[in-house]
């Protein structure tokens, strides 16, 4: 009897053996799934993320064909992208997605690319407005709107100069319209209705300012081109052009860390060639910039920085002047765009809004078919 239950003991205690070895192989199974899971999840999270980086990168070479600074761990979806661009020709792209960690292993990494195909240029449609600033736009002088397609020197003036301000609108309280346009405003006091042409709206939502990124033109740029080269610092990237002095430009790109214009600047461009200038310092313009073409896109101002652009003078200026981070002040005529981060139409400034500047020109950028990869 005692034998009996003595090898009772015995065999129920192989059998809790057993069991205990089946539980930690079934939880060792089960928790090899989740983590296989869990990595299977960040792996597609990953992929999408160097896709998404593919997809920013194709967007950067649609405004800027020349652009290759790339991405190095941009943040995105919890994980990051790296974005390699090719300086061979034709463009290649090379994206590398990381998703978000994972607890013991880390991220999951995954990589796409393909060769970039150009198909010459199409007009995407910009809201329509004269005027986008960050704070505050503010009008003592007068704004109305033209067509450059239809006469690049009318004599009469219509409706369309619209402005957008992520903060407040403050136009002269005076007798007569100032803005020959629409107002939309997020934040302060109303402008006054009398003012204003058309319509004034409360914003619903914040806008976001476009921005030509120009890093591609710090060291690779048109400046050496700038004549005389007296008016030009190139180890300062400084054009200084002096009273009675007369400088020219050729259509291309220029990255400057600062320009003053007393004399005059003759821009040589066209609508089809235009002359592009990335400003990382502050403008004053004093003299004449004479646009040889009449179109104010063949003459563009990107700012890149916290800066200020001062324009004073009697012979009107032709220019699109995007600058978001900017403080912008016209002081006489100017035909174009305005983007800023706050902005001042003087009482001796007239601001024509070109309604041609709805439209900016951007490259067909996509892959060349049978390019496109991907890979762990």
């Amino acid at each position: 009897m005692t034998r009996r239950r003595g090898s009772g003991l015995v065999m129920s205690l192989v059998c809790m053996a057993v069991f205990a070895i089946l539980a930690a192989a079934t939880y060792r199974l089960a928790r090899a799934q989740t983590v296989e899971s869990i990595f299977f999840m960040r792996s597609a999270q990953a992929q999408a993320i160097a896709e998404a980086g593919l997809e920013d990168a194709l967007c950067n070479l649609r405004q800027s064909p020349a652009w290759n600074a790339g991405f190095n761990q941009k943040p995105f979806a919890g994980g990051f992208y790296t974005v390699t661009v090719g300086t061979g020709t034709p463009v290649t792209l090379l994206s590398r997605g990381y998703s978000a960690p994972i607890a013991i292993i880390g991220r999951a990494h995954r990589y796409a690319g393909g060769t970039v195909s150009f198909s010459g240029s199409n007009k995407a449609l910009n809201p329509g407005f004269a005027s986008l600033s960050q704070s505050i736009f503010k009008v003592d002088g007068f704004m109305d709107a033209y067509d450059s397609t239809i006469d690049l020197n009318p004599t009469t003036f219509g409706f369309g100069a619209n402005i957008w301000s992520n903060a407040q609108v403050n136009v002269k309280d005076a007798s007569g319209i100032k803005v020959r346009g629409s107002v939309v405003y997020q934040q302060g006091a109303s402008p006054k209705p009398a003012a204003i042409e058309g319509s004034v709206a409360l914003a619903t939502y914040t806008y976001t300012l476009p921005f030509h990124d120009g890093s591609a033109y710090v060291n690779s740029n048109n400046n050496a081109a700038i004549s005389p080269a007296s008016v030009y610092n190139a180890s300062k990237k400084l054009l200084t052009v002096g009273v009675g002095v007369t400088a020219a430009m050729a259509p291309g790109n220029y990255y400057l860390n600062g320009m003053t214009v007393d004399g005059t600047l003759q821009v040589n461009a066209s609508s089809s060639a235009p002359v592009n200038i990335y400003l990382n310092g502050d403008a004053t313009i004093n003299g004449q910039v004479l646009n040889a073409s009449g179109y104010p896109g063949a003459l563009n101002f990107y700012g890149q920085s916290r800066i200020t652009i001062s324009l004073s003078n009697t012979v009107p200026i032709r220019a699109v002047i995007e600058a978001r981070q900017a403080a912008i002040s016209v002081n006489q005529v100017i035909y174009g765009r305005i983007v800023a981060d706050n902005a001042n139409i003087s009482p001796t400034g007239v601001f024509h809004f070109d309604m041609e500047g709805r439209f900016s020109p951007v490259a067909r950028a996509g892959f060349a078919p049978g390019s496109w990869y991907s890979g762990p």
